[in-house]
């Protein structure tokens, strides 16, 4: 069943990938923010069927820096770590489906510790959130909540927590 699932969310981001496109023919641009060692840049798509995309890349600004995936419980395993995630944060939008990842996970061992931790590979993620406008929604500028936290095989940077950024979704 899982299997399944992630089957279709894989789906799900590889139709975005090749058929999202702002009305101008490409993303448009949301909002950008470095903080912590890694670089985010929301963007807003719309597929061909309609459906409107939230992306935000998180890049990490240092070579050998990687990610916890989307999956890792938000306060981390025994409270070590964060997930990557993109939430609603105003009533104006809701996820219209599950948040995909452009990369699939890794388990990463930390031998010290006894414990695995799925983490996305070296480099930069995008995470992919479908979303619908609310209704009775008002015209004000939305807010998404952003979590993440980078990490190398030697250290492992301050995690932004709820980060708020206001956007103005199309």
């Amino acid at each position: 069943m899982r299997g399944l699932a992630v089957g279709a969310m894989l789906a799900a981001a590889v139709a975005c990938a090749a058929g999202c496109r702002a009305a101008g023919g490409g993303p448009a641009q949301l909002a950008a923010f470095s903080e912590h060692h890694v670089a985010v840049r929301i963007t807003s798509t719309r597929d061909s069927a309609g459906q409107t995309w939230i992306a935000a890349t998180f890049t990490p600004t240092d070579s050998g820096l990687h990610l916890y995936s989307k999956d890792l419980p938000k306060d981390g395993q025994g409270g070590i770590g964060r997930p990557t995630l993109v939430e609603i944060a105003s009533a104006g939008w809701r996820a219209a489906g599950p948040l995909v990842a452009s990369a699939e996970p890794e388990s990463l061992r930390v031998a010290i510790l006894g414990v695995t931790f799925p983490v996305y590979p070296d480099g930069p993620v995008t995470l992919r959130l479908p979303v619908t406008r609310s209704a009775g929604a008002g015209a004000g500028p939305d807010t998404l909540s952003l979590t993440y936290m980078a990490c190398s095989a030697r250290v492992c940077w301050p995690p932004v927590e709820d980060r708020r950024v206001a956007v103005r979704l199309p």
